[in-house]
């Protein structure tokens, strides 16, 4: 005699390993891509804030290409502005380079740090900020002689 055996089916244990493991999948899945939008949102950010500083930077080497003479008797500058969109904030310095090896009040240093994401609820106070109240900076850097 035989016996017959009758498979109706996947077990209910079966199923639930079966889900657990699809259910761990999309949660890596969610995570992997909530990172990534956060990565290419930062760093859209920071292209954003590197070129506001290369512009500040490119109008002050066209403020002293057009007058070295005031440009250079007008130092030390330091100024704070909000860009345009209201989200970043610029400190700006530009100051006679203290290099002994070149002679004085021939080469001025710019400096050009870009403040975003205030983390305070209040608006941007850009006149002096708190640096800590800002999540992300940048800085660059460069020397023009007369």
């Amino acid at each position: 005699m035989s016996k017959q055996v009758f498979n109706k089916g996947q077990s209910l244990v079966e199923i639930m390993i079966a889900l657990s493991i699809v259910a761990i999948g999309a949660l890596a899945l969610s995570k992997a891509v909530t990172t990534s939008i956060k990565s290419s949102r930062f760093s859209e950010e920071q292209n954003f804030a590197n070129s506001l500083a290369q512009k500040k930077i490119a109008d002050y080497i066209n403020q002293k290409n057009t007058d070295p003479i005031t440009f250079f008797t007008l130092l030390p500058i330091n100024s704070y502005t909000l860009d345009s969109t209201g989200l970043y904030c610029l400190f700006s310095e530009v100051s006679v380079s203290s290099d002994p090896e070149v002679p004085a009040g021939t080469m001025a240093l710019i400096s050009v740090d870009v403040y975003w994401n205030w983390k305070s609820s209040s608006s941007i106070n850009c006149s002096a900020p708190d640096i800590s109240s800002f999540e992300h900076t940048i800085k660059q850097q460069t020397y023009v002689t007369k």
